[in-house]
């Protein structure tokens, strides 16, 4: 038994290593955003609480469970055009809030992939042309009690491996 350990710890090193050679090379920033921010507007918009109801729909679920093989194996079958149902759309969303406790509240309305802050129809802050915000949520991120704007952001020369930033 000790002439396998020896090996068997060397192997799971060895992989290690190259899957961590992998994950670097994976972690390259590319600088295609522009291409996929074309993508991404050409897809159609939808509403946030449309959106809800296509990502939690059960129909392809059932589709898949129709379509089993005799083996128990799942057959190649999709129900849309997209093999991803309820993925292929563009976010729009509108919500209210305070989140610096002055007593106006402000409007957040995600459309096209930019996010515009306004008071009283006065833009207040825009998300940077270099980002595609995906989605938005209003809420209490580090338990201090306070609202905080959460964002889902593509940003130009990040892609790969999650980079959070703050934005004060």
């Amino acid at each position: 038994m000790k002439s396998l350990k020896l090996p068997l710890a060397v192997a799971i090193l060895v992989s290690f290593v190259f899957l961590g050679q992998l994950t670097a090379k994976s972690a390259q920033p590319t600088n295609d955003f522009a291409a996929f921010k074309n993508k991404m507007l050409a897809l159609p918009a939808r509403q946030e609480s449309l959106a809800r109801i296509a990502m939690g729909s059960i129909m392809p679920l059932v589709a898949i469970n129709n379509h089993r093989q005799l083996d128990g194996e799942l057959s190649a079958v999709t129900t849309t055009d997209d093999p991803r149902p309820g993925l292929g759309f563009k976010l729009v969303k509108t919500q209210y809030g305070d989140l610096n406790n002055d007593g106006t509240v402000e409007k957040y309305f995600l459309q096209d992939g930019k996010l515009l802050i306004s008071v009283a129809g006065v833009t207040i802050w825009k998300s940077p042309d270099d980002w595609w915000v995906g989605s938005f949520v209003l809420g209490d991120a580090n338990n201090d009690g306070l609202p905080n704007l959460n964002l889902s952001v593509w940003k130009a020369g990040s892609f790969g491996p999650c980079k959070p930033l703050w934005v004060e």
